[in-house]
């Protein structure tokens, strides 16, 4: 699986398109046989035993095999994170709001996908390579196409981008390698945002301080004269 490839076809989740019946049958008994088993020892057959059809009928919703199921599996599995962050994102009514909901929806899905996690601990190889390094590119291009516009609400398109590319390396982070910060507590991520993601970027657009007013000269007896 190859996260440009995944990453062709999420805009079409997120805009309503999506596989045929047998073609989501075929998904989602792979995310079964992965959940199971991992990706390594998964073999079309397992996948069509799980579906309940013939492993023809495999094969011709998906021609290229496993490798093509895999892919598909990714670009459906991906569109319906987004689609479930930007929802939740877009029913908040504060820039802190939507980056708080964003964060915290994103690693729950993350953290309770069976197949992730399965992947992750048996198997991580199959998935960390494209979440690391230069290969994290096609991920942080998906997130910001799905989900920049819900975050331009607030301030301009171009910042947008950057929150959310800097929201979604939060997520992968505290998703895949939890630590003291609870990711699921939304309180807690508030106080992340607004302490550590917000105040590098948006401070930006606002590079002076906001005036405060002088304060009183002392009162003098010259002054009472």
């Amino acid at each position: 699986m190859t996260l440009t490839t995944v990453g062709e076809h999420v805009s079409g989740e997120l805009s309503g398109g999506a596989p045929e019946p047998l073609d989501q049958r075929v998904i989602d008994a792979a995310l079964a046989c992965f959940s199971r088993w991992g990706i390594a020892k998964t073999t079309a057959e397992d996948i069509a035993r799980e579906a309940g059809v013939s492993r023809a009928s495999v094969y011709r919703s998906f021609p290229g095999g496993k490798g093509a199921i895999l892919d598909a599996a990714g670009s459906r599995e991906i569109g319906r994170l987004m689609s479930a962050v930007v929802a939740a994102a877009s029913a908040q009514d504060s820039l802190v709001g939507v980056l708080t909901e964003g964060i915290v929806v994103g690693c729950e899905e993350m953290r309770t996908h069976s197949a992730l996690t399965y992947l992750l601990e048996h198997e991580p190889e199959a998935v960390l390579p494209f979440l690391a390094f230069d290969r994290l590119g096609p991920a942080l291009d998906m997130a910001r196409n799905g989900c920049s516009t819900t975050v331009a609400r607030f301030v301009p398109l171009s910042t947008a981008e950057e929150l959310v590319e800097w929201a979604t390396r939060m997520v992968l982070s505290l998703a895949f390698m939890p630590g003291r910060i609870d990711a699921l507590r939304r309180e807690t991520v508030e106080n992340m945002v607004e302490a550590l993601l917000l105040p590098g970027i948006v401070d930006e657009m606002y590079p002076d301080p906001i005036p405060t007013p002088a304060p009183n000269p002392p009162h003098t007896d010259k002054d009472s004269r």
